[in-house]
């Protein structure tokens, strides 16, 4: 019976205890800072034009291109 009396004290107070604390920590809603609009945002970034490779970066290339395909073209 002394079962039935707590419950009947303890959980009103529990739940007015939750609503309370539920409505007091809803009162600060901006909780990410105000964005910022300087003209660092407004800026356009542009990568270079790409360089055409000469004939010796070629040849490197071509090297390595050949030394590769004949690794793995044995195994």
């Amino acid at each position: 019976m002394k079962m039935k009396q707590y419950l009947k004290i303890f959980l009103p107070a529990v739940i007015m205890l939750m609503t309370a604390m539920g409505s007091v920590s809803c009162q600060q809603e901006d909780e990410v800072p105000p964005r910022e609009t300087s003209t660092y945002l407004k800026k356009v970034y542009k990568m270079p034009e790409p360089e055409d490779l000469s004939s010796a970066d070629k040849q490197e290339v071509d090297a390595i291109k050949d030394e590769y395909n004949k690794s793995t073209n044995n195994h």
